[in-house]
């Protein structure tokens, strides 16, 4: 009988921990938890603690060189259970001594529990027992910690994350205090942000403001800065809306200082941003495949680091089915008997990584392509926007791991492929379907 895809890897996972005694740590902040544990799951020893630091990571070399000393033959493989940060350092220290290690998540210890001894009570020896009889059942994903260009992509890929969630929210304060004082200002701009944005916000950002400014030359400056976008008519609306705002005036001097440090935090998390952009070229020219990652439309160095940074080398995955399980983008369902459960992601995963995969299907569906195919099928059956992106993820992924693994550009459809035509028989399709749909409303 034919095994699962599930079933196989559980064996391979087994085979690969076959005869290695484990070394398994519940981490803490001062103090880990260790616990050796056999081949055939017995303790070596009384599980005792070590403290997070080089004088305690040596006490611990010393006791596996004692077990060492004792049975030359045996062989270490520590499991971690990866919580919080503070099992990195102890990590990378034994890492560099020649350890192999593997991670067993907190919601496996968390779900195991009650398995050990018939309760949910936690403590740290129990604990470290449970992660290490998780390894020896082949319950453990591999540890894919980055290294190298990747180490330092991963510090970048977070720096920009963060940088960008910080201007989104700075961007909605800024919003909430117009609203208030000048709200009619958000409706005359499609970016209200940006660089002309920016620039009356400064120089004028209230109705009284406004209207003590010289129009004339007023409308010379936002011209120039706009790059000829921004007409006269468009200051002269502005003019208009400050003269019938409804604004507050109340606690207006303390708004404009508020606004006015908002304003620079943005343009300093935007300089950030631009230092990283222009550090990071450097990095990805150091890995050979970046030129072939570029190569898929709508994908940028940006981009390219942000997916790095999250997955580290794309070769250490063997398919596409484990980096879309490393992002949590996996199918889940509760099926029984006659009962279909309805299927969803699992979200076990990167959060970074979904997103960032989000946008570069985004952007890729945009181009007539399988990923393409697939979001408008997806569209015409009935499904959201949203939802047929994510459907359309594994797609992207799987041209993605081609260009890399093939180690060529991606070659964009000709209007005579196969591939192509459909596409653009979909898009009829879904544009009529849309047409009709806006009909029956309107009946």
């Amino acid at each position: 009988m034919e095994l699962s895809k599930s079933q196989k890897r559980l064996i391979e996972k087994r085979k690969a921990i076959s005869g290695k005694t484990i070394v398994a740590i519940d981490p803490a902040s001062k103090r880990h938890q260790v616990a050796i544990i056999s081949p055939d799951a017995i303790p070596l020893m009384r599980s005792f603690k070590i403290f997070n630091t080089g004088q305690g990571f040596n006490r611990l070399l010393q006791k596996l060189a004692g077990i060492k000393k004792a049975f030359p033959s045996v062989e270490f493989l520590f499991a971690i259970e990866p919580s919080s940060h503070y099992w990195i350092p102890l990590l990378f220290f034994f890492k560099k001594r020649g350890y192999q290690f593997v991670l067993v998540p907190g919601l496996f210890v968390k779900r195991t529990r009650e398995i050990e001894d018939h309760t949910s009570r936690q403590d740290d020896p129990k604990d470290a027992h449970i992660i290490g009889e998780l390894v020896l059942h082949g319950k453990y994903c591999e540890e894919r910690m980055p290294q190298d260009v990747y180490a330092e992509l991963r510090n970048f890929s977070n720096d920009w994350l963060e940088l960008s969630g910080e201007k989104a929210a700075l961007r909605m304060k800024i919003r909430m205090l117009l609203d208030k004082y000048f709200p009619e200002f958000l409706k005359l701009f499609s970016d209200f942000l940006g660089a002309s944005g920016r620039f009356l916000l400064c120089k004028c950002p209230f109705p009284k403001d406004v209207l003590k400014e010289d129009i004339r030359l007023l409308k010379e400056q936002v011209y120039k800065i706009s790059r000829c976008r921004i007409d006269d008519e468009r200051i002269d609306e502005l003019l208009e809306s400050a003269e019938t705002s409804i604004g507050i005036d109340e606690g207006i001097l303390g708004a404009r200082f508020r606004l006015r440090h908002l304003l620079e935090k943005y343009e300093l998390c935007e300089l950030h941003q631009k230092e990283i952009a222009f550090e990071i070229e450097a990095y990805l020219n150091c890995i050979d495949y970046t030129p072939f990652l570029l190569s898929l439309p709508g994908v940028g160095l940006i981009s390219v680091m942000l997916l790095l940074g999250q997955t580290g080398d794309l070769r250490n995955y063997n398919t596409v089915a484990d980096l879309i399980s490393f992002a949590g983008l996996d199918l889940i369902y509760a099926d029984s008997g006659n009962r279909v459960g309805r299927r969803h992601i699992s979200k076990r995963g990167r959060k970074q990584l979904r997103l960032i995969l989000f946008q570069m299907t985004l952007a890729f569906i945009q181009h007539h392509n399988v990923a393409r195919r697939k979001y408008l099928k997806q569209r015409i059956a009935g499904k959201k926007p949203t939802q047929a992106i994510v459907s359309s993820i594994s797609f992207f992924v799987r041209v993605m791991f081609s260009v890399v693994k093939q180690e060529r550009d991606y070659l964009k459809l000709d209007a005579s492929d196969p591939v192509y035509q459909e596409v653009k028989q979909l898009e009829k399709q879904l544009e009529e379907q849309s047409k009709r749909n806006t009909q029956k409303k309107a009946a």
